[in-house]
């Protein structure tokens, strides 16, 4: 199938902001330089295996088609994406402690 190109959208540019701002603050430059290429290297599988991760089911219809899947070395940070017209859109990244159900309205 070759690569799908991904499109992040801009929940999700401000979910890696943040979790880079918390890494580069809380545990230093080169852990946030490690969680950054970690990403990039997550990305380029999925992009690869578009339908590798989990679907997930929400209560609302307008998040239908969302799978989930972890940032590698860094399980606890969840990419949240779907495919639309052949492309992967990366809707959120987020910490898997935070309340998902909360953040996707249920």
């Amino acid at each position: 199938m070759g690569t799908v190109k991904i499109q992040i959208l801009s929940a999700a540019n401000s979910d890696i902001d943040k979790a880079l701002n918390y890494y580069s603050n809380e545990a230093g430059t080169e852990l946030a330089l490690r969680f950054m290429a970690a990403l990039q290297q997550t990305l380029r599988v999925l992009s690869e295996n578009p339908r590798i991760g989990t679907l997930i089911e929400f209560k609302n219809t307008k998040l239908e088609g969302i799978r989930r899947w972890s940032v590698q070395g860094f399980k606890s940070y969840l990419i949240f994406y779907r495919i639309v017209a052949g492309i992967i859109e990366v809707v959120r990244l987020l910490h898997a402690k935070r309340d998902l159900d909360s953040i996707f309205g249920g």
